[in-house]
């Protein structure tokens, strides 16, 4: 057991899928909603507060996605299609069918991979600050170091104990930027546990192959039949919106666009009302 994991212990329960040990935290009843999310990230991240306002409506279960938090890797890390597939495996353990399925992030990503390659088994979408469409230039050059065989493998092991510590208190405020952090966020969301080795390589996959992934996916976004609802910062330089929702809002046939102006990349923690919201909207459509 690491330092991280002992602060910070699982919330939830586990299944298990194919040998692989799944965590999540359930709550509420109601029409089902899936949280997944993002990069660096665990459930902890919806537990702060969303997950218990979405709880007074929904049947709310929150996934920690492979390799993240405690759920167990997938053989293939940096795919999205691979990730879905397990957690959705894991809701069809535990009795639930054809959730409303919100993402924030790298989670949207995800989200967006499920609802593509299982369209009949979504009743909606929430995509919240969600990467969508292709950029210009790479994820950066230490992802794609961190994600190779034998280099990678070294740093991830020895990087984040000489660093990390520093990059958790720089980092994690300007993620917020330009809202401020909330208080209690970083005792209640356990960042260390991401500087955790396997967890380190499994991010710098997933974002060094995001881009590639999202190029296939774009096509088949008209093609998705559910509603779908997008909340997007427009002061967000980590996945710019416009970049991405203000392409995918044209892309789907049912889709609303939220743009929340001066907003940066976490407008769950930061207008949850916005949120709650498009859920009602879901939840009528």
């Amino acid at each position: 057991m690491t330092r991280a994991e002992a602060i910070w212990p699982p919330q939830g329960q586990f299944v298990t899928i194919g040998g692989r040990r799944v965590h999540y935290w359930r709550q509420g009843a109601g029409q089902p909603v899936v949280l997944i999310h993002g990069a660096n990230g665990n459930l902890r991240d919806w537990t702060f507060h969303l997950a218990g306002a979405l709880a007074q409506h929904h049947d709310v279960i929150a996934f920690d996605r492979p390799s993240h938090g405690y759920t167990d890797g997938i053989a293939k890390r940096g795919d999205p299609h691979g990730q879905a597939a397990l957690l959705r495996a894991a809701l069809a353990a535990l009795g639930v069918s054809r959730p409303l399925i919100a993402g924030h992030s790298y989670g949207g990503a995800v989200a967006l991979a499920w609802a593509v390659d299982a369209p009949k088994d979504v009743a909606g979408l929430c995509l919240i600050a969600a990467p969508s469409h292709e950029w210009e230039g790479s994820a950066g050059r230490l992802y794609e170091i961190l994600d190779t065989p034998i280099i990678g493998a070294a740093l991830a092991a020895t990087l984040p104990p000489l660093i990390g510590p520093r990059i958790v208190r720089t980092r994690l405020p300007c993620i917020f930027t330009p809202q401020a952090m909330p208080d209690g966020y970083p005792a209640h969301l356990g960042a260390p546990l991401a500087l955790r080795r396997e967890t380190v390589r499994a991010t710098a996959a997933d974002i060094s192959r995001l881009k590639d992934v999202i190029r296939r996916m774009i096509p088949r976004y008209a093609e998705l039949p559910m509603p779908i609802e997008m909340i997007h910062g427009t002061a967000d330089t980590i996945v710019p919106c416009d970049i991405h929702a203000d392409h995918l809002i044209r892309a789907v046939p049912h889709g609303t666009l939220t743009r929340l102006d001066g907003v940066g990349h976490m407008p769950h923690h930061t207008h949850p009302e916005t949120v709650l919201d498009a859920f009602a909207r879901l939840r009528a459509a």
